[in-house]
Order: structure tokens, then sequence, then C-alpha cells
């Protein structure tokens, strides 16, 4: 027993039977949902090695008030337990621990799916699993509709999927992304993540982070350090956001897209610490923003005025110690702060100007002690 009584719980997609079998390690259930609802709260499902396991929905809710983990058994690794989404699959229960899995898809690229569906205020656990699709990343595919449920990612790998998401993201790894990687929700956590090609579909309008919720404002996002590079995208672009914190971001825009990060309307907003390379940030409109506090950052441009030039102080805002690599073409002392520097900055081993791509792992964009 694992938690309070509860039972330790077997499946095996190939070998188990719902109706005959009793959850024992010799007498399995086939689905993860039948072994999920003996398990009980506090409960553990272990998951015999196979590929055919899938994502259903078939039984009444259960909705344990406790953590309930499925996993692979003892002696199994990750890659030898597969778990077919499927097209928009859902597994309608809360307080789910899913640990070690590959959770996957392989639907027609013309459609669009999600991996998985989960319903409002549910509460469900990602730990050292991964996620793709099979078809690839250039594919109208989401990872979840959430549905304003809470998701938490620990030690996973999302890959080769349309669009990545994000509630609480900690130690994770983003690859091959063929859309956007975060949308704004509120009380979004995204620590100690690395983010590599991002590359938009073709006529895609993609973002690194998108406010984007009409009527509403999106409110408490942190990013603390997160590291993307090779992102074919304009970064950061939206509207409508409060409380927000960028501290220790690199974001390695590709040069061969001209795109510049947009945002407007924005209140309360920190960036601490972070470089933007190739990336300009332009704030459309500086008389819809107020109260950021901008320190110890590299910007390739900050364009406060965007497309009112007329305004370029921020509003009751702190803005210093920056470096810009290019002012903009009318761009004095506007919106700069003080004690900013201009010019190339010398990093410790950057991209090979013209390259487009980076090598994962040999960058570092850390400045050198003679860097302006």
């Amino acid at each position: 027993h694992d938690y309070n009584g509860a039972s330790i719980v077997w499946a095996d997609c190939d070998n188990g039977n719902d109706a005959t079998g009793d959850g024992s390690e010799l007498n399995p259930f086939q689905t993860i949902e039948r072994a999920y609802a003996q398990a009980g709260a506090g409960g553990t499902v272990y998951l015999k090695a196979g590929f055919n396991y899938q994502i259903t929905d078939n039984l009444a809710s259960v909705n344990h008030p406790y953590w309930t983990t499925v996993t692979t058994a003892p002696g199994i690794l990750r890659n030898e337990v597969r778990i077919h989404g499927g097209a928009n699959g859902q597994f309608d229960e809360s307080m789910i621990k899913w640990n070690n899995v590959h959770f996957y898809m392989d639907e027609d690229p013309t459609g669009y799916f999600t991996l998985m569906q989960f319903a409002a205020g549910q509460h469900i656990w990602f730990d050292n699993s991964e996620f793709y699709n099979e078809q690839g990343h250039h594919t109208q595919t989401d990872l979840f509709n959430t549905q304003n449920a809470k998701y938490y990612m620990t030690g996973c790998l999302i890959r080769d999927i349309g669009v990545a998401a994000g509630y609480f993201q900690r130690n994770c790894e983003i690859r091959n992304i063929g859309g956007d990687i975060w949308r704004a929700t509120d009380d979004m956590l995204i620590v100690n993540t690395e983010i590599d090609n991002m590359d938009p579909m073709p006529g895609a309008h993609a973002d690194l982070l998108q406010w984007y919720n009409p009527g509403s404002v999106v409110d408490n996002i942190i990013l603390y350090n997160v590291t993307a590079t090779n992102i074919n995208s304009q970064g950061f672009f939206g509207y409508s956001g409060e409380n927000t914190a960028i501290v220790n971001v690199i974001i390695e825009k590709t040069e061969d897209n001209p795109r510049l990060s947009q945002v407007f309307d924005m209140h309360h907003i920190l960036i601490w610490h972070s470089n933007f390379v190739n990336l300009d940030f332009s704030i459309t409109d500086a008389s819809t923003v107020s109260s950021w506090n901008i320190q110890n950052s590299i910007f390739n441009k900050l364009i406060p005025g965007g497309q009112n030039p007329t305004v370029t102080e921020l509003d009751s805002s702190f803005i210093s110690n920056n470096h810009y690599v290019f002012l903009n073409w009318n761009q004095t002392n506007g919106g700069l702060g003080g004690n900013y520097t201009t010019g190339d900055p010398l990093y410790v081993n950057p991209m090979p100007y013209g390259s487009g791509y980076h090598t994962p792992g040999t960058e570092n964009y850390h400045l050198q002690p003679s860097s302006p």
C-alpha cells in the first residue's frame, strides 16, 4: 500500500483485462482508467511495458482528493511505455500525477487536435515525461486544451508539436515547435526551462510568449532562468498584462526573421538580467504602459515609442544600467533610462554572424569583462 490504505494497482495494455483482471501484477487491468479508479486516493498505478495505452474517458470520474500516481512499473524505462493521447484525448480526472511515460499523437496534420484535454478546476501533474506528435511540428496540434485547469510539468520534454503550453514548468526542455511556445495565463510560472528551435509553419504568427485574452487582464506571470535559442518568431506579443517578471532570460532570435517583440497596455512589468539577442523590443504605445522596471539587460533595440513616437517615456517606470546594441533611427535618450551603454556587445561565445542557427550547447551570451 502506498498511502493511507491506498493500493498499488497494475495495468498491462497488451495482456491485461478490465473485466476479469483484479489489478494485481499477475492479473492486471488493461486500461489506465480502470486501474486509476481502483488505486484510490494516494495510490499508485504501475504500467507494464507496452505501446498501446490509450487516454480514455469511459468511466464515471473519481477525482481522488490526493495525488494518485500513474508510472512505469519498477525496472521499466520511459521509452518502454507509450500512451496515445489521440485526437483531443481526455482523461477526466483530477489530482493525477503522470510519471516517467511517453504521451504521443499521430494525427492527420491537416486537422486541428490537442494531445490532451482537461476540465476546469482539475489539477494534473506530469513528471519526467515526454510529449510529441509523430507527424512533426508543422501541424495544427496543441499540447493541451486546458479549460483553465492547473497543470504542473517537472523535468519534462516537449517536442515536435504545433503549440507547446505552460502553466507551471520547472526543469523542462521544449524542442522543435511550430507555433506559440506559451500563451499567457494567470499565475503562470516557468523556471529553469530551455527552448530550442521555434520554427513556425509558413504564414504562422507565432510568439514565444503571447498575451491575448480579450476582455480580461492576464495577471501574475514569472519567467525565471529561461533560455530560448533558434527562435524564428517575434518573441513577446500582446496586451492587457499585469504583474509580469522576466528575470535571467536569454532569447536568441534567428537573423532571418525581421519581426520584433510588440506589447502595449502592460503594467507592473519587471525585466532584469535578460538578453534579447537579435530581437528588437517595441512598446508600441508608451502612453498605455506604466510601472516598468528594466535593469541590467541587453536589448538589440528598445523602442519605447513604437507606433506613437511622440511619447517615449514610460510612466512611473525605472530603467537603468542597460545595454542597447542599436538605437532606433530617431532615438536619442528617450525611454532608455540612466547609465546605459551602446554598441556591439562582446559575448563569451555568440552565434557566428550570418550562420542563422546556433549549435545547441555551444553558445554563451554572457558578456566578457571588457564588453561595453
